[in-house]
C-alpha cells in the first residue's frame, strides 16, 4: 500500500471527503492538485464559518476590478482606488465589527482573484499547466447568477 492524502470534515450539514492515493507512479503535480483542492475548500469554509457575507464583499471587489484585469499596474491602481472609509463601511455591512479583520482579509483575496491573479497554488492554474490532470470542480454555485 502506498501513501495517501486524506481530508474529511463534518460540521452540521457541511460534509467533505477528499482522498488521493499516492502510489509509485503518482506524479507530484497530482499531489499538488489534491492539496490545492483541499486548501480551496478549507479557505472558503473558514470565511463562511466566521460569518462574513462573502457575496457582498465579492461584488464590491468586482466593481473595483472592473476593466482592470491582468496586470500588476492595474492591480496597484485598483488597490490605490480603495477609499478607506468606503471600504470599512462596505465591509461593516457584510459582518459584525469584531469580524472586520476577517472581512478585510477576504476583501483583499477577493480583489486579487477578481483581477485574475492567484496567491496560492490553485486548481485553476494547475489545470492550465497540466491539462491532463482531471481536477474535480468544487460543488456549489460560484460566480454571479444570470439575470
Amino acid at each position: 500500500m502506498g501513501d495517501e492524502i486524506a481530508f474529511s470534515a463534518k460540521y452540521g450539514d457541511w460534509i467533505v471527503i477528499k482522498r488521493t492515493a499516492i502510489v509509485e507512479n503518482t506524479k507530484k503535480e497530482e499531489v499538488a492538485a489534491a492539496i490545492a483542492s483541499i486548501d480551496s475548500t478549507i479557505r472558503r469554509k473558514a470565511f463562511d464559518f466566521c460569518g462574513i457575507n462573502r457575496a457582498a464583499i465579492d461584488e464590491y471587489a468586482k466593481t473595483l476590478a472592473k476593466g482592470k484585469k491582468g496586470s500588476y499596474k492595474n492591480l496597484a491602481e485598483a488597490i490605490g482606488s480603495v477609499k478607506q472609509g468606503q471600504l470599512k463601511e462596505t465591509l461593516l455591512r457584510s459582518c459584525d465589527e469584531k469580524l472586520l479583520p476577517v472581512a478585510e482579509a477576504y476583501f483583499l483575496r477577493s480583489l486579487i482573484d477578481a483581477m485574475g491573479f492567484e496567491v496560492d497554488v490553485g486548481t485553476g492554474t494547475l489545470s492550465k499547466i497540466y491539462p491532463e490532470l482531471k481536477i474535480a470542480k468544487p460543488r456549489g454555485r460560484f460566480g454571479s447568477k444570470k439575470k
